[in-house]
């Protein structure tokens, strides 16, 4: 057997060359227990896969969060990434203390709320003491993957991949990369119905703010009843949706719109009176006085004319 296995082939070839020659009873069993050397442990083949394990479900926004270091055009940045709802924020690092980190951290926390589990590698930044001593201040588990094992931490390295790929391709393209990163969080993923600002916002960031300074009401016609307080509006050919409480209607008793009713909308939102009823009491008197056919009864001895 020691001629058989002087190449260290192997298992397998071993077993192919001794087959063409010569044969014992339990000669499979003796040869593997042979073959399992010092030399061929210490070279061994790549191990097989493992099956993957997935990571319990959050059950709500930033509560599981993974971080990771990457570098684009020779450039430091630090990538957050929501396990819930797959949104990831991007900061640049001016340098890579740990120092730096936290405070980017910090920021995020303070924006979306302190995270119970929180992912990283094992690089110089997490693993020492003043990120130990940030975690215990912010009350958070602090997880590290197996060394150079980054599939562990799978989702943010997906983010990391992602959002290399998109700011690359906004640059060749001269297109703006904080753009491509919103369109990015505004469109649904593959295994979810709604986007990641949807999970983890509750809403799709709005693409253009909502114009403000304007404080002229302008008047326009109910179109539609959207539900109990909201309305769409037409005005001037364009269409605006509008509470209740940004609407008043242009006769003096004021009621809930109906469709096709004339009403002035408030262009900014601002908090509406409700207009007052007016009696006008010269005209009431007027006419009070113009009634008064018979005479009291002192003067009932005189015509009236």
């Amino acid at each position: 057997m020691q001629v058989v296995h002087s190449a260290h082939i192997g298992i397998e070839g071993c077993l192919r060359k001794v087959r063409e020659c010569i044969y014992w009873p339990g000669m499979n069993s003796d040869i593997k227990q042979f073959i399992l050397c010092e030399i061929c442990n210490k070279f061994p083949c790549a191990q097989q896969k493992e099956t993957l394990i997935k990571h319990k479900i959050a059950d709500r926004p930033w509560q599981k969060v993974g971080v990771d270091l990457m570098s684009i055009e020779k450039h430091n940045y630090l990538i957050t990434v929501d396990y819930f709802s797959n949104f990831w924020e991007i900061d640049y690092l001016e340098n890579t203390l740990a120092s730096t980190v936290i405070r980017k951290l910090k920021s995020h926390f303070a924006r979306y709320g302190l995270p119970c589990v929180l992912i990283s590698d094992n690089g110089p930044q997490f693993v020492n003491e003043n990120f130990k001593q940030f975690a215990t201040d912010y009350d958070f588990e602090h997880r590290t993957s197996s060394p150079t094992y980054a599939q562990s931490n799978g989702m943010v390295e997906s983010a990391v991949k992602t959002s290399k790929r998109l700011i690359r391709k906004a640059i060749e393209s001269n297109k703006d990369p904080y753009l491509a990163i919103l369109d990015h969080r505004n469109t649904p993923t593959s295994d979810k119905d709604a986007s990641p600002s949807q999970y983890s916002l509750g809403d799709n960031v709005h693409l253009k703010p909502y114009v403000l300074g304007i404080n002229v009401w302008e008047k326009g016609k109910v179109v539609e009843r959207l539900d109990e307080r909201s309305y769409l509006i037409e005005s001037e050919g364009k269409l605006f949706r509008r509470n209740r409480v940004q609407m008043k209607e242009t006769p003096s008793d004021v009621q809930m719109p109906k469709v096709n009713e004339q009403v002035t909308i408030d262009f900014i939102g601002n908090e509406i009176e409700t207009p007052v009823k007016v009696e006008n009491k010269v005209e009431s008197d007027r006419q009070t006085r113009s009634t008064r056919n018979n005479l009291p009864s002192k003067y009932s001895d005189y015509e009236m004319y």
